[in-house]
């Protein structure tokens, strides 16, 4: 896998957030193109909900930078519970079971359309399906 380094000077999006009472900020780093290239959180205090976090989302960036689409996190990471859910401050999502479930959200509605779009405007049209019937 090779590794496409972020520009040093990058748009993002820095999301200030609150799930029941605890207060978080949401950053992304972006690559000239719009797509994801990294995310992280910054927190008031920590604790081992917040460390965790901080964690999944060091290896969620460095996946990107690797080629690993955005998609494949949402999908394995939105059931996973890590952190307590609550009502919020985002009127797109006002009840959350949990605090990575709100990111992976936050991300699917942020960046996950731009990579969709990004993979359709590569598709060539061959479905790579070169089955002749077997013969």
């Amino acid at each position: 896998m090779t590794h496409r380094k972020l520009p040093q000077e990058r748009t993002g999006i820095d999301k200030r957030c609150q799930v029941d009472g605890r207060k978080f900020v949401i950053i992304t780093g972006e690559y000239p193109d719009g797509t994801l290239g990294e995310v992280n959180i910054r927190v008031g205090k920590t604790g081992d909900e917040f460390r965790l976090l901080t964690v999944a989302l060091m290896c969620v960036s460095i996946g990107l930078q690797r080629g690993v689409p955005l998609s494949a996190y949402i999908e394995n990471l939105k059931w996973q519970e890590v952190g307590e859910g609550g009502v919020t401050d985002d009127d797109d999502s006002p009840l959350v079971k949990n605090i990575l479930s709100y990111i992976v959200d936050f991300l699917d509605r942020h960046y996950g359309e731009k990579e969709t779009k990004d993979e359709d405007s590569n598709d060539d049209g061959v479905d790579g399906d070169d089955d002749d019937g077997g013969e």
